[in-house]
C-alpha cells in the first residue's frame, strides 16, 4: 500500500487508502482502526485512489468492517468512487 492516512473528526474517522493494496496491508488496516480513539463510532473507508482490488482483498476489507462494527457497535461507510475498481 503506497499510502494510508487516518483523519478523525468528532465521532467519525476516515481511513484513506491509495496505491496498491495487498492482503498483507489488511493487518495494517486493522492496527490503524485500533489506534482510532474509542469515542469514534463511524468509520469511513475511502478507496478512491486504490489502484485495484480483487475479490479476495474485498473479502478481507469486509472482515475489517465486520470487526469495526463488532468492537465499536458503530457504523461504516465505504467510498468506492474510483475508475480503478
Amino acid at each position: 500500500m503506497r499510502d494510508r492516512m487516518v483523519e478523525v473528526s468528532g465521532e467519525t474517522a476516515t481511513l484513506v487508502l491509495s496505491g496498491t493494496v495487498s492482503l498483507n496491508d489488511v493487518s495494517s488496516m486493522r492496527l490503524a482502526c485500533r489506534e482510532i480513539p474509542p469515542r469514534v463510532r463511524t468509520l469511513r473507508l475511502n478507496l478512491g485512489d486504490v489502484d485495484g482490488m480483487d475479490a479476495q482483498l474485498m473479502d478481507a476489507v469486509r472482515g475489517v468492517v465486520h470487526d469495526w462494527r463488532a468492537s465499536r457497535e458503530g457504523d461504516f461507510r465505504l467510498d468506492l468512487t474510483t475508475p480503478h475498481l
